[in-house]
């Protein structure tokens, strides 16, 4: 399911019975903006919840900060390197790979900072994330 807000979405996942095994990797969290002192950071903020335990790994740590909750989101670190408003498909820098012993459900959640300028795309520039395909083991009732 889809929970849109004025500034991004949330996306819930459910499944029908616990899974086992679960993981998925949340890649391209890189959009640049300008702040207040005109340095590099990051535009996006991700976040994961559920009730269930979540392990995360982050691909980069010079790259991205943040421990992926609502009050601490995964975002671009301030003037981080690569310094591209995007980057490349092939770069890894912001991928954050999530898994789960165990769970039946988790939501992804993805913010953009108000009145965002993406550097080198002014105003409102484009934005966007990726998953790869989420693996689980779905146990025989």
């Amino acid at each position: 399911t889809t929970n849109t807000t004025v500034t991004g979405a949330d996306y819930s996942f459910a499944f029908s019975a616990p899974v086992t095994g679960l993981s998925t990797t949340i890649t391209d969290i890189d959009g640049a903006y300008f702040n207040g002192t005109s340095s590099n950071a990051g535009a996006e903020r991700v976040s994961v919840s559920s009730s269930s335990p979540i392990s995360v790994t982050i691909t980069t740590s010079t790259y991205l900060t943040g421990t992926g909750t609502t009050a601490d989101p995964w975002r671009r670190r301030p003037n981080s390197t690569p310094n591209l408003s995007s980057l490349t498909k092939s770069q890894n820098d912001g991928n954050v790979t999530v898994s789960s012993a165990a769970l039946s459900q988790f939501t992804l959640s993805y913010r953009l900072l108000d009145n965002t300028t993406q550097v080198g795309g002014g105003p409102n520039g484009s934005f966007n994330l990726w998953l790869t395909p989420i693996t689980f083991t779905l146990l025989c009732p």
